[in-house]
């Protein structure tokens, strides 16, 4: 075969071909594959294919004209480039698939151009491009300019072994231009391909345009490169289409197409026919692999049944029914590109040489079709048809992307190789193929909005169909890849997701038919949700998705006026608090406000308070169903509206139990402004952006999330760490340019930049301005109607969801990976142009440009390091309990202080020259001098400020010599005469320095130095720099003696002084004013350690708390600024019923509280009567005499003192009058009686029932007092500490328990032991607490193991006799308590669980098991009357429960089984049946839960002790954070 080539055209023999090649198009794909011809053939007849002559051609001759062409070149490898270049059209293509042979293929596209080229001069030269790579011989012929010169065709080789002809390999198609594997899919599909055996089939099936076709294509080029194509194990490649489905004809030309790849004789003349010729063909392959790609009916799969290994690319697996149990396995394409996948698609698409050189755009291109594989290319087509010179211009990338973001699918048209025109070309050949019954289902998905779950119950309510009947319909749609399902454990039932590509078809098939036609489709959902809860919405079934989406139906159903009955329905708000989230609820008030309010104001006025209450409340509602909105709303005096509907509601159901907070009024109490729950541990939290109402947290899990506290939304994960991240920094360049508007700056960071550090090693630096951009902005534009389609919260996107085309991704734009140990801490410098990051033996400063070190300092082990704000020479950095100067410059000069005992949680910068140091106990200010290298150190004369001031103005050096001015109550400043040098008292004697309030006490700063020695010592430091020295000085120090320091954040911009702010281990926020040394208070609502507080940059006002507790606050502290002026009390009161002379009918309590002032404070009621004098130390315990008289207290140095003056004080305060019109003088007085032994705490004081009896008891002895004198002191068993004392048989015997098991039963008037002591013996057993019942003379003991013992206690005998019972759990007990009448036993746990034991008959056995309470059950207590036929359990710890255990309850609870049941089973019941059958006088629980009555949440985190009245309708108690409560049942 030669090809001659002449540059004249008069010598071209009548009987050639002609092509021209005057024409040059760029060749974009890749063609693998490639062919030599058949050097050994011989030549035959001519037939000619002539075109219109050029200037040059190129002249073939051979056994036919093109023979090359005609022999060597695969048409279906030409015609995909052919199509993509506008060259060829479908019609042309389907002209050419109606050829049998190849060769034939070939004449009908020769002759197709020929015909083309007459019109177009770009024909021909686009063709010889579509052979420049993989039929190089060919595409070098056709270029090359010689005359009369004959040569031979080259042989080519793949991986180093000549190629095959074409028609041995079977018809494989190439491999596209641009070839991305997807490696795990690929693996496994060749690994499949490897196993299967004869006459099974593989199944590939995934939806259009998922990329089946080509990853079937890759593994089949794979296998081939490894194994070769040899006879035994031929691959045969047939793309079938969905014309096989309806025509014979098109079938059986398939099958013609086969028996020509494999070398048959004879052609099939019908379909039956060429099925049992190619049977008797693979008879002798039966190791050879067919491929059928793209079936689409289960005839093609009949028909070729040839007894092969066939694998099967498909949308459908129904079509796999007819192969009877040979089908060996499924790969399901379900996941799209990751996103490195995507771009370096882009990439080589596009010929950009790196993923870095690609604008933002593709990422988010990337993640708006979630990586599907058909957006991906045909963007990329798009793209490169309309590339420019112009690198930098990314409109078109953008313009594509608002195409995407606003699913304008159906103008994205032109892909370079698939087979249809648009996305919506190739997802309407799988709608148009249901049968009309399942398109009309299909089309009601279009209801449905982007990335929603769609569960099971929504459809059977939708359709009016069983579970079962639609679980069938929705798998015809799962088997034709038109929806995906995952089974959800915790509902027993699917949930179904249907993809964006094809739900906005959907929306787009709705557009066409009219507005009123999506509208009615709204309408029709929302009505028959609306009659299955007979329009009372509170009663929505909980299905998984319509609280989440019933405003967005009904706004769309045009349904505006049910939006007030909806969202104003307190009931139907914490239904969906409960179930979505406060994120959720926020952000449908901003929605629909204008339709909840209507116009109205008393609408507005309510909404306002919903948002407030949910902003601050909304995420204790979250998951929890056990706490009731209307009881939470009741307990919220200052949202009036919402507390009066609470209140009413509470009326109307006479058989719920509601308390009421009587003296919330009373009770000053801050509120946080936002709580969002995070879901995870949080290590750091930082406000960002420019508006103030953004912050990122950091995770334990290694995400950082970015939150927005007016919508307690969380709008963005950021994912790339891999382990915890343990600290983030944030360069505000708008901040840092306001705070320097009147400096020079030389560097500058454009963006806002956070930088991040994990305990993977790794820093990252994150760009936030397009977040920041994309979300501030949201936050202030109007509502939309494209708004009103979104989707209601980033939170409700499923979370890592295979059908979603979406991965995890790495975020940042710079991984700083040089750390060889968990990074801990990272900041940046004051103008952004450097980072600085610490690890356990390692301190780096890098650019955050590049990622290049600056300097690194190995010299000490830092937790953190800190850039001053004026000097740049130098750094800062901490250990456990030192301060370390870094020489910037010379990282090998430092010096180091020894600042504090206890480990440095912060270190904060005051000003250019001073700084704070926090520590778990202390608070340390600092002084920065900077003095010539050349003066002496010793010539230093800069004197601190070591004097305070306090009220008169006056100092405290002038103070300390006038002992006669001391007395008196200084508020909370700092306490003159306690003011000591440190000079003349050791450091370690800090605890009993000067009190400034708060448990805060004073220690002395630094006198002015008068020698070296004076600078360079504990409190001070230096460093040499260049030519000058840098000083470092103390000035004071403040130390905490109870509760230690976890996080502080500082604010140098706080009214007229600097506003520090401490989180603590226990759960509580500090504010302190440190220019005056003012304590403001503290407050809490956090549940956990406070591990970060953060002031915002933008709102001095604004402080941010992030906890252990998985939630951050917003607080506002801009009425901080004075001092508190109230005592907080402790927790540690006493309180007694009386009777109000007032109101005769209803008991009263006096109550009698102290506070951390060390006075007592007396309560009639709610209203505070007068608070004592501070007495010499802590107040420990208080017992009140039953006519609230006289009291006793007891103190942490074991003082026990006698109290009265109260008794002027009981039934004279009338409720009506303003009981803060008068202050009344306290005549309250304290006398000692007694001191326990070693000075240990009082731990418990007890009154005997007549009063004349008080016992005292500390962990070393007893203290008996009988008519207020002392009457016997028993000395306790070191080995054993108390755990419980009780008087019995009328004051005549105390009852001691010890931890050790240790029972001792003392006859008091004796002063001596009873018979029946009792010491009860066990492997390590200790117990923990204790509970008499006087009236069965019982005495039940808990202990850490959970083992309960009951002993029974006999007058003038001791122990009769003991039972030991043993939990089933296992846990620790932290309370017990036993019912009036003896036959119930509560057990509380240490894990939040009660168990209730039934002690009426033998064998003793647990009957019941409570859960709420999320940690330890303080306090157990029973009624002391039953309500029904059993008494009410009272429950403390993190909350307050009531629990009912009437007989009732069980048919009540039988009677919900049985509603559920029908409910399950599709009858239909009215949802007030239920109650209806409730006897009036019967209370009880929600659904489900009956025996729990109501639960009461503290502001606090606990409460150890509640006091009631006889008849279990009054409460009073003090949680952890000294709010006092007096709760009354409504």
């Amino acid at each position: 075969m030669y090809f001659d080539i002449e540059p004249n055209t008069s010598h071209i023999p009548a009987s050639s071909s002609l092509i021209t090649i005057d024409q040059l198009p760029f060749l974009a794909q890749k063609l693998p594959g490639q062919r030599k011809p058949d050097d050994g053939k011989e030549i035959s007849g001519k037939k000619s294919y002539s075109s219109e002559p050029s200037s040059v051609g190129i002249v073939i001759e051979g056994s036919l004209p093109g023979e090359d062409i005609l022999s060597d070149v695969l048409v279906d490898h030409v015609v995909p480039y052919l199509l993509e270049k506008f060259i060829l059209n479908y019609d042309d293509k389907q002209m050419i698939d109606r050829e049998i042979t190849n060769r034939q293929k070939a004449e009908r596209l020769l002759d197709i151009l020929t015909c083309k080229s007459k019109d177009d001069f770009l024909v021909f030269p686009t063709f010889k491009e579509s052979l420049r790579k993989h039929y190089e011989w060919v595409y070098n012929k056709l270029c090359e300019d010689v005359t009369d010169r004959r040569f031979s065709i080259p042989t080519l080789t793949l991986n180093g072994n000549p190629c095959k002809n074409p028609s041995e390999i079977g018809g494989v198609p190439c491999l596209p231009n641009v070839n991305i594997e997807r490696r795990e899919l690929l693996s496994d599909v060749v690994s499949k391909i490897s196993a299967l055996k004869q006459n099974q089939y593989l199944v590939v099936q995934g939806m259009a345009g998922c990329g089946k076709s080509v990853l079937a294509t890759q593994a089949v080029h794979k296998l081939i490169s490894e194994r070769g194509n040899n006879d035994e194990g031929k691959i045969y490649w047939l793309s079938i289409g969905k014309e096989c489905s309806d025509s014979n004809d098109v079938l059986l030309g398939k099958m013609r197409i086969l028996c020509d790849k494999l070398d048959v004789n004879r052609a099939p003349k019908s379909v039956e026919q060429g099925r049992e010729i190619l049977r008797d063909a693979f008879m002798t392959r039966s190791e050879a692999l067919l491929v059928l790609d793209n079936v689409w009916s289960h005839r093609v799969i009949r028909n070729f049944d040839v007894g092969c290994r066939i694998m099967v690319t498909t949308q459908d697996m129904s079509v796999m029914d007819v192969v009877n149990g040979r089908l060996a396995s499924c790969v399901r394409v379900a996941e799209g590109f990751q996103e490195s996948e995507s771009l370096n698609f882009f990439c080589e698409a596009l010929n950009i040489p790196a993923v870095e050189n690609l604008p933002v755009e593709a990422k988010m291109i990337h993640a708006e079709c979630k990586g599907s594989p058909m957006v991906i290319s045909l963007i990329a087509s798009l793209l490169d048809d309309h590339r420019t010179s112009e690198t930098n211009d990314t409109s078109r990338w953008t313009h594509y992307y608002e195409s995407l973001s606003k699913r304008k699918f159906s103008g994205i048209r032109r892909d370079r190789s698939y087979e249809h025109a648009s996305i919506f070309d190739a997802i309407c050949l799988s709608f148009d193929n249901l049968d009309n019954k399942y398109k009309l289902y299909y089309q009601d998905f279009g209801l449905f909005q982007d990335d929603v779950e769609i569960p099971c119950q929504v459809l059977q309510t939708l359709w009016s169909k069983s579970k079962h009947e639609a679980e069938d319909i929705m798998k015809t749609f799962v088997r034709k890849s038109m929806a995906m399902e995952q089974y959800d454990g915790v509902q027993k039932s699917y949930v179904y997701y249907v993809h964006d590509l094809q739900l906005d078809f959907l929306k787009y098939r709705l557009l066409l038919g009219g507005s009123q036609m999506e509208k009615d489709l709204h309408l029709k959902f929302v009505q028959t949700y609306e009659t299955k809860c007979n329009k009372e919405f509170h009663n929505l079934p909980d299905d998984g998705y319509i609280h989440f989406h019933i405003g967005y139906h009904a706004f769309k159903s045009g349904r505006l006026d049910i939006f007030p009955q909806i969202y104003l329905d307190l009931k139907f708000i914490g239904e969906k608090l409960r179930l979505t989230g406060p994120a959720d609820v926020l952000t449908d008030f901003r929605k629909y406000g204008t339709y909840i309010v209507d116009g109205k104001e008393q609408n507005q006025t309510f909404l306002e308070e919903l948002e407030t209450f949910t902003q601050q409340m909304g995420y204790k509602m979250y998951g929890h169903p056990d706490i009731d909105i209307i009881q939470l709303a009741i307990q919220l005096p200052n949202l009036p509206s919402l507390s009066k509907q609470a209140r009413q509601l509470a009326l109307s159901l006479p058989n719920r139990v509601y308390v009421e907070w009587s003296n919330s009024d009373s009770t000053q109490w801050k509120n946080p402004e936002s709580t969002v729950l995070c879901e995870d541990y949080i290590c750091s939290a930082k406000f960002v952006g420019c508006q103030g109402n953004l912050f990122v947290v950091a995770l334990n899990n290694g995400d950082l999330k970015l939150c927005d506290f007016k919508s307690s939304a969380v709008h963005h994960i950021f994912r790339g760490h891999r382990d915890t991240v343990n600290c983030i920094a944030v360069f505000c360049p708008e901040i840092f340019y306001q705070q320097q508007r009147n400096g020079h700056i030389h560097s500058r960071t454009q963006d806002h930049i956070m930088a991040s550090a994990s305990n993977d090693g790794t820093c990252k630096l994150w760009d936030l301005t397009p977040f920041l951009q994309k979300f501030e902005a949201s936050s202030e534009s109007s509502i939309t109607e494209d708004y009103q389609d979104s989707s209601p919260s980033p939170k409700l996107r499923p979370h890592n969801k295979s059908w979603t085309f979406d991965s995890p991704t790495d975020d940042s734009y710079l991984s700083f990976e040089f750390h060889t140990a968990p990074v801990t801490f990272v900041e940046f410098s004051y103008d952004g142009s450097q980072v600085v990051s610490t690890s356990k033996n390692e301190l780096l400063g890098w650019s955050p440009t590049n990622g290049a070190i600056i300097f690194k300092f190995s010299l000490v082990e830092l937790n953190s390091c800190h850039f001053p704000t004026s000097h740049s020479d130098f750094i800062l950095g901490t250990t456990d309990t030192e301060i370390v100067v870094i020489s910037s410059q010379r990282p090998t000069v430092y010096n180091k202080i020894n600042a504090h005992f206890l480990k440095i949680v912060a270190l904060l910068f005051r000003s250019k020259d001073s700084f704070c140091t926090v520590s778990e106990n202390e608070i340390s200010m600092w002084k920065i001098y900077k003095t010539p290298v050349t003066e002496k150190i010793q010539r230093l004369r800069i004197s601190p400020r070591n004097s305070v001031p306090i009220n008169n103005g006056s100092s405290v050096n002038a103070v300390l010599d006038s002992p006669q001015n001391l007395g008196g109550s200084l508020g909370n400043f700092l306490h003159p005469d306690d003011y000591v040098n440190s000079s003349q008292k050791s450091r370690s004697n800090r605890s009993s320095y000067g009190e400034i309030g708060g448990s805060f006490k004073l220690l002395s700063g630094r006198t002015s130095p008068t020698s070296k020695s004076d600078i360079i010592d504990s409190s001070s430091t230096h460093i040499e720099l260049g030519n000058c020295v840098v000083h470092i000085m103390r000035e004071q120090s403040i130390s905490k003696d109870k509760g230690l320091f976890h996080s502080a954040a500082l604010d140098s911009q706080y009214g007229d002084g600097d506003l520090l702010v401490c989180g603590t281990y226990d759960h509580k926020i500090v504010l302190l004013q440190l220019d005056k040394l003012l304590f403001l208070g503290e407050f809490s609502a956090h549940n956990g350690p406070i591990t970060a507080v953060c002031f915002s940059p933008v709102d001095e006002f604004s402080l941010l708390s992030a906890s252990a507790d998985q939630t951050t606050k917003v607080w506002d502290v801009a009425n901080e600024e004075k001092e508190e002026t109230e005592s907080k009390r402790t927790g540690v009161y006493s309180s007694l019923p009386f009777e109000d002379p007032l109101f005769p009918s209803r008991p009263d309590f006096i109550s009698l509280c102290a506070t951390h002032r060390r006075t007592l404070q007396v309560y009639q009621a709610s209203n505070l009567v007068e608070e004592s004098q501070p007495i010499s130390a802590g107040i420990t315990a208080v017992a009140l005499l039953r006519d609230g008289t006289q009291a006793a207290v007891g103190t942490e140095e074991g003082q026990i003192f006698w109290v009265s003056g109260i008794n002027k004080y009981v039934g004279v305060v009338d409720p009506e009058k303003d009981k803060h019109d008068k202050k009344i003088e306290s005549n309250i007085k304290f006398e000692l009686i007694g001191n326990h032994e070693y000075t240990s705490k009082v731990i418990s004081l007890q009154f005997g029932h007549y009063d004349n009896v008080l016992a005292s008891g500390s962990s070393k002895d007893i203290l008996i007092f009988k008519d207020f004198q002392p009457h016997w002191r028993i000395t306790l068993n070191h080995e054993s500490d108390l755990i419980g004392m009780h008087f019995c048989f009328r004051d005549s015997t105390l009852v001691i328990c010890g931890e050790n098991g240790y029972v001792g039963v003392k006859d008091i008037d004796k002063k001596s032991n009873l018979e029946g002591q009792k010491s009860i013996k066990g492997h390590n057993i200790k117990f923990t607490c204790t509970f008499i019942n006087k009236e069965s003379k019982k005495l039940a003991m808990g202990s850490e193991q959970g083992l309960i013992y009951l002993l029974d206690l006999k007058k003038n005998a001791g122990i009769e006799s003991t039972e030991e019972l043993q939990c089933k759990h296992s846990s620790y007990v932290r309370s017990v308590a036993l019912s009036m009448d003896g036959e119930k036993l509560a057990v509380g746990h240490d894990n939040g669980l009660i168990t209730i034991w039934n002690l009426s008959t033998a064998p003793y056995k647990e009957e019941q098991d409570l859960i709420l309470h999320k940690s330890p059950v303080e306090q157990l207590r029973f009624s002391s009357r039953n309500f029904g036929d059993a008494p009410w359990l009272l429950s403390c710890g993190d909350q307050l429960a009531l629990w009912s255990f009437e007989k009732a309850m069980e048919k009540l609870r039988t009677t919900f089984m049985q509603d559920k049941r029908r409910r399950r089973s599709g009858e239909s019941r009215s949802c007030s049946r239920l109650s209806m059958e409730i006897p009036a006088d019967v209370k009880v629980g929600r659904q489900g839960k009956r025996e729990l009555l109501q639960t009461f949440l503290f502001y606090g985190n606990a409460a150890r002790h509640v006091s009631c009245d006889s008849g279990f309708s009054r409460f009073v108690t003090v949680d952890d954070c000294g709010v006092f409560y007096i709760l009354d049942i409504i």
